[in-house]
């Protein structure tokens, strides 16, 4: 029906199909949407498009530790829309994604996201432009992982919730410079405990659109550079994962 975040707000009048149940090999599912609504409570937003899905693959997948899972189905995911505010934006995301029975989300991911660009556009060389991928990445969601993150266990101690309080606990004195940022946003932090650290971008709609490689770090001051060179002027949304822990930042791009 829509959706809300920290910058927009989205309210489909023609609402957006996005799975069925049960969904099985061979299945299809297409649909229109159209929606309006709002960035920063200051622009309004319309967007357009079609999305379609369909159980395309079954078979053995082999896990990056050389595990077999049996029996799994392969979804294609394929959401084509233009947005349209300050300026009119068409994308295409394309996302397959492998699910196992019994487990709810995806064993594994791979996300593409495509800017489409018309004929008549043109680079400063006067060139026609072509279609780009703006973002390409993968995701493994181990099941063994999926399966512990319910909740069986008695409630947390107070001495365990302190030690868990969350990734901004841990991640601290956080610096984003410049902000807003051209080409390059260099992230200056210190970490109060040795962990895992890397970062996402997501678009105002919370489209993924780069990510850091994960990097095993001490306790101690960092640093690390994310490019957003070329993406579209606005509000983004800056990921900070730590562990199995996450915190949000906003970052404006001129």
């Amino acid at each position: 029906m829509g959706y809300e975040n920290a910058t927009t707000y989205m309210e489909y009048t023609v609402p957006e199909l996005r799975m069925r149940f049960p969904f099985s090999y061979g299945d299809t599912l297409f649909s229109y949407f159209t929606g309006k609504g709002e960035y920063c409570h200051r622009i309004a937003l319309a967007v357009k498009g079609y999305t379609r899905i369909q159980a395309d693959a079954v078979g053995d997948l082999k896990l990056p530790n050389f595990e077999t899972v049996k029996k799994v189905l392969r979804v294609r995911t394929l959401r084509h829309y233009t947005e349209t505010g300050k300026d009119s934006v068409e994308m295409t995301l394309d996302t397959y994604s492998w699910y196992a029975s019994g487990i709810r989300y995806p064993v594994f991911e791979s996300v593409k996201t495509t800017l489409s660009r018309k004929g008549d556009t043109k680079d400063s060389n006067g060139e026609s432009m072509k279609d780009t991928t703006v973002f390409s990445t993968s995701f493994y969601y181990p099941p063994e992982l999926q399966t512990s993150q319910v909740q069986t266990d008695s409630i947390p101690t107070e001495k365990e919730t302190a030690v868990t309080a969350g990734a901004a606990a841990v991640f601290t004195e956080a610096r984003l410079m410049p902000n807003p940022v051209v080409d390059n946003l260099y992230i200056n932090y210190k970490l109060v405990r040795d962990a895992k650290v890397w970062f996402t971008v997501h678009s105002n709609i919370g489209i993924p659109l780069c990510q850091t490689s994960p990097e095993n770090l001490g306790e101690g001051v960092h640093s690390t550079t994310v490019r957003m060179k070329g993406m579209i002027p606005g509000i983004y949304s800056l990921y900070v994962h730590v562990d199995d822990m996450v915190m949000r930042l906003n970052v404006i791009k001129q």
